[in-house]
């Protein structure tokens, strides 16, 4: 009997799919005299410029680094070249910009350029946002209100090698969420 519950107890984490639910409190005293603003749906999430432009200014410095041990005729190094570029004078406008400024329609990605990458919405500005949201350096309202908590869900997802986590960051309802990513656990 007792081998059988072992062997149960063994198992049971590759059959059940846990969920944990986390509280974020968000920042109640931000300099808000030079905000930029990320707008999601019923959320407006507020940064101080400050913190995000050395996020991204050092971004622009790792690929810009990258290129010196290359060619610089090789396709390589101008794709580095170019993203650093972009990094770079994303960097600058967030350094230069006055309140307010709308974090949707910075232009931030790796690679050559796209059309389609060019319009904003950019996802590595998201993750600067959700990073910041996570640690609490955000101010966010909802709906109109200001909250000063975010609930953060975590299902766990898949077993084995192809094990992870959805994540959702939501206010009230996880059905009206602000973000929703995947993180994988396993190799």
């Amino acid at each position: 009997m007792k081998r059988i519950l072992s062997l149960f107890l063994l198992a049971l984490p590759l059959f059940c799919h846990g969920q944990n639910i986390y509280e974020i409190n968000l920042s109640r005293t931000l300099d808000e005299s030079r905000m930029g603003t990320w707008t999601k749906g019923d959320y407006i999430v507020n940064i101080e410029l400050d913190l995000l432009e050395p996020l991204i200014r050092n971004i622009a410095k790792q690929y810009i680094d990258g290129t010196t041990n290359l060619n610089s005729e090789d396709s390589i190094a101008t794709v580095f070249n170019l993203s650093g570029r972009r990094y770079h004078d994303a960097a600058d406008r967030v350094k230069n910009s006055k309140n307010g400024l709308d974090l949707n329609k910075l232009v931030v990605y790796f690679g050559k350029e796209n059309e389609k990458d060019n319009m904003g919405n950019s996802s590595t500005i998201e993750n600067f946002v959700i990073q910041l949201v996570e640690n609490g350096r955000a101010t966010v309202d909802y709906k109109g209100e200001r909250v000063f908590r975010l609930n953060k869900r975590h299902d766990s997802k898949g077993s084995g090698l192809d094990y992870g986590d959805d994540i959702l960051i939501y206010f009230d309802d996880p059905e009206n969420y602000i973000f929703k990513y995947y993180r994988h656990l396993g190799w």
